[in-house]
Parts: C-alpha cells; sequence; structure tokens
C-alpha cells in the first residue's frame, strides 16, 4: 500500500471536507449520509463553547451516547473523551482557529481519544472548517491508522469532485472578492457591469479579473464558469 506524506493527506482531507461541505450546503447529500460514508465521524461544534452541537449516528453508536445526553454535558463531555494535550488543542489553537480564524480554511490536527472513561486513548486526525450557519465548526475525525485509505470519496468519484480535486489547492489561493467577482463572471456580467453591482471602479474589476485568471490558471470563460459550478454554492 502506498504510503502518503504528511502534507498529501493534509491537503487530500481538507479537500474531502470542503467538497463534502459543499455537497450538503447544496442539499445534494445529508451529514448523516455522509457519515455512512467516511471512515470515522461527523460533527458539529459551538463555535464559542466547542461543545458538540451535532454527532452522526456512527459517533453516538461509539460513544454510546444519545445526541440529548452530549448536548447536555456541553464541554464535560469532550474533556472526558480527551486527553490533557488534546484538552490543551481545543482550548487554544482551536478556539483561536474557532473565533479568529480564516472561513475559507480548514483547521487539522491530531488528538487522542477514548470511547469511555476505561478505554483507552487512541490516535485521531481531525479536520474542521466554518461551517455555513456560522454557528459551528464542522468537522470530520477518524481514527489515525486510516489515513493511508487518503480520500474515502474516491470511492464515490464523479467528474464534479475529480474537478474539484484537482484544482482544490488554485482555487483556494483566491480571495473573498475574487470568489465574488468569479461568480458575478461565470452569471455572464461584464466588468462594467460588475463594477456597478459592487460599486468599484471598472480597474479594480479588470486587475480583479487580471488576478483570477493568473491564480487559475486560464483565461477561458468556459473553464471559469466550470470553477464557479464547482466551488462556488449556486
Amino acid at each position: 500500500m502506498k504510503r502518503y506524506s504528511e502534507k498529501e493527506i493534509i491537503i487530500q482531507k481538507a479537500v474531502d471536507l470542503e467538497y463534502c461541505s459543499l455537497l450538503e450546503s447544496e442539499s445534494i447529500i445529508s451529514l448523516d449520509e455522509l457519515s455512512e460514508l467516511i471512515p470515522g465521524y461527523i460533527h458539529l461544534n459551538n463555535k464559542q463553547t466547542l461543545g458538540i452541537d451535532y454527532y452522526s449516528r456512527n459517533a453516538l453508536e461509539l460513544f454510546n451516547k444519545s445526541m440529548e445526553e452530549i448536548q447536555q454535558a456541553g464541554r464535560k463531555h469532550i474533556d472526558a473523551i480527551s486527553d490533557e494535550k488534546s484538552k490543551q488543542i481545543f482550548n487554544t489553537s482551536l478556539i483561536n482557529f474557532s473565533l479568529n480564524g480564516d472561513p475559507l480554511k480548514t483547521f487539522s490536527f491530531i488528538q487522542r481519544l477514548r470511547e469511555s472513561p476505561k478505554a483507552k486513548f487512541e490516535l485521531y486526525y481531525t479536520t474542521s472548517r466554518h461551517y455555513r450557519d456560522r454557528k459551528n465548526l464542522l468537522s470530520f475525525t477518524q481514527p489515525l491508522q486510516m489515513l493511508n485509505d487518503f480520500s474515502f470519496l474516491k470511492e464515490i468519484v464523479e467528474e464534479r469532485y475529480t474537478f474539484y480535486n484537482k484544482h482544490f489547492c488554485r482555487f483556494n489561493t483566491l480571495t473573498q472578492r475574487e470568489r465574488e467577482i468569479l461568480s458575478l463572471i461565470a452569471e455572464g456580467d461584464t466588468n462594467k457591469t460588475i463594477s456597478e453591482k459592487l460599486c468599484i471602479s471598472y480597474q479594480t474589476v479588470k486587475t480583479h479579473r487580471k488576478n483570477i485568471c493568473r491564480k487559475l490558471e486560464t483565461g477561458k470563460l468556459i473553464e471559469l464558469v466550470k470553477f464557479s459550478q464547482v466551488f462556488l454554492k449556486e
């Protein structure tokens, strides 16, 4: 079995999380349905407390708890299943990402978790991003030994995901304003129309468009439309 570098794994898990978030936001698949496909579980952490607002079914089975019990416990549940170093990550780096992190980026970390107070700690790999409701972090958590499976989405590959996977790093260099302009370009708006809609100068639009084409390595309208269709929400 091929072993992937840490950098390759981090990038691939970010791709998977971003793509699944896009599918879920467009109601193509639900979080529960996604949880049936991944080697691990999905959760939503409240951005203020980091307590669990949602666990996928397989997480509830893993910890032998109901969703009501998990929500009532709040952060106490996280503390009960985490070792001291993992708690430190939650109390520092993850809280900082939750409150101040770039909403366009992901945050990945390794933690030691246990299924119950009497169970031994195991290593897990978690990738998190800001959820679309702006109140939670959406995360995938999976046993570290499963990382060599690389991308679970390879089992459900489609043309759109292939494009998404291939161009993720390139698209991820676009700023929020550039993504907004790309969306308008894909709708057929001219530079003049875009400048009027966004209340910015015509020259500024031209500069943004030039930067978009440079970062995406294409100036073809049909390819810019493809980027918009695949990466940006409808």
